[in-house]
């Protein structure tokens, strides 16, 4: 089992992790490069984060990086954890333990997969009712999930970028096979979700993250009423309804124009 964790990180925080987060020294394969990156990306996410709720906790957060994912598997065999994703999965928060748990793979985006996993780990503390698994709700996840995984670490901070050519291409596909169904979307049960994922071409990766991206870009203030709205008990749906200027049916003409504009 040892054999196969390449490094351990581990986060110690205070009252508020925000306001103070600091890292426990590293290992030699952790460059200082490297884990400057991962504690710009951790405050980062703390604060926006912290726009829903105190982004505090007791317990110390860690980050396990696996040389591959059958080194990732074997340990969620060994600590009794089904892999969110099954065989697929590549990373994965288990919020029990405080464990952020990511494997390399061919893609060697390892940054990328752990800010995935602290975007996890905060929608664990600041957005409950979202991180519960409650149905209808999972899909915001992934899409903030997603938000965070496409990101630029630049000289004058953290860049958001716009969705990748693959994802913007799935997502013109289902508007123009009259596949999209966002009112259905946002309402899918987890193994809906899954399924979606799994069977259709990474379709629910790429519509919910299209969606997260397209409502930030639209009006980043209205965005973050949705998601308190979620957060409190609302549905999707009503969520978006009654925050987007328009309503529902005036955000899906919205969002299939943004991407109509897309040329594969």
């Amino acid at each position: 089992m040892k054999k196969k964790i390449l490094y351990l990180l581990l986060f110690v925080s205070a009252s508020c992790l925000s306001q103070n987060v600091a890292l426990q020294p590293f290992g030699k394969n952790v460059s200082k490069k490297d884990s400057a990156k991962i504690e710009q990306i951790f405050r980062y996410q703390a604060e926006f984060y912290g726009q829903f709720a105190p982004a505090v906790d007791s317990l110390l957060p860690k980050i396990i990086i696996f040389k591959n994912p059958e080194g990732l598997h074997n340990y969620l065999n060994f600590i009794d954890k089904k892999p969110a994703w099954g065989h697929n999965t590549v990373g994965t928060f288990v919020s029990k333990r405080r464990e952020l748990l990511v494997a390399h793979t061919e893609n060697n985006d390892i940054l990328q997969k752990i800010s995935w996993q602290i975007s996890n780990y905060f929608i664990f503390l600041t957005l409950k009712n979202i991180h519960s698994g409650k149905d209808g709700e999972d899909w915001i996840q992934i899409g903030l999930n997603g938000y965070f995984k496409n990101i630029s670490l630049t000289k004058k901070g953290i860049k958001h970028n716009p969705p990748l050519a693959n994802t913007k291409a799935r997502i013109k596909t289902a508007i123009e096979t009259n596949e999209l169904n966002l009112k259905e979307f946002v309402g899918f049960t987890k193994k809906q979700l899954y399924k979606s994922q799994t069977t259709n071409n990474s379709y629910a990766y790429s519509l919910a993250y299209g969606i997260v991206y397209f409502l930030t870009q639209k009006d980043f203030n209205q965005f973050k009423k949705i998601v308190l709205q979620i957060k409190n008990g609302s549905s999707s749906y009503d969520a978006i309804n009654t925050t987007y200027q328009g309503g529902f049916s005036r955000f899906e003409t919205d969002f299939i124009a943004y991407y109509s504009k897309w040329k594969h």
